[in-house]
């Protein structure tokens, strides 16, 4: 369950106006990782087979079969020159368009859509924009995506801690809707 109606006050031309409302799924999550050390986090409790598998990936947690079984590709990187600018234009327009039910209903969600040949493969919301990042990461190896031949699309910030998951996962390209950080920038 991704979102929940709740009763809700307002307050409307000076009066407290009650109304029902939707709002966003918290969970807490842990994740216990080969070596013992844990992953503790809070995400909206949909994909999470998907959110477990990008952050044991990031987490060089995945064992041999794992890694056989769904090839990342973080090596190498795919030429900037070669992306087309309509197409990123075309994909953000989409993803504007579509944000997600989650975030239509509630406000509250990030999304990061995984794009690969120029179509949006999936796109993933969650409350942190980290998990719908790792989401879209475990979304791409359980499907043998490749990430070096798929950009990631964005609706919040890109921060240094943002790009950096992007970049070990292996894309090339991240686009978004919102700003960018210094240091993610360097």
């Amino acid at each position: 369950m991704e979102k929940q109606t709740i009763l809700i006050r307002k307050i409307k031309d000076g009066q407290f106006v009650e109304r029902n409302d939707e709002v966003a799924v918290e969970q807490d999550f842990t994740i216990e990782l080969q070596n013992g050390e844990k992953i503790y986090g809070s995400c909206t409790p949909t994909h999470m087979e998907e959110l477990i598998l990008g952050s044991r990936y990031l987490a060089n947690d995945l064992t041999e079969d794992e890694r056989k079984k769904y090839k990342p590709d973080a090596q190498s990187h795919k030429d900037l020159e070669t992306v087309n600018v309509q197409e990123i234009f075309r994909v953000a327009n989409e993803c504007f368009e579509n944000p997600g039910s989650l975030f239509a209903d509630t406000g509250c969600a990030h999304s990061c859509a995984l794009i690969y040949k120029g179509e949006v493969i999936c796109q993933m919301e969650d409350i942190g924009r980290y998990n719908a990042l790792d989401k879209v990461i475990g979304y791409a190896m359980m499907h043998q995506i490749p990430f070096s031949e798929s950009y990631v699309f964005a609706s919040g910030r890109i921060s240094a801690g943002y790009i950096t998951k992007a970049a070990r996962a292996g894309f090339s390209l991240v686009v978004s809707r919102a700003a960018v950080t210094k240091a993610a920038v360097d």
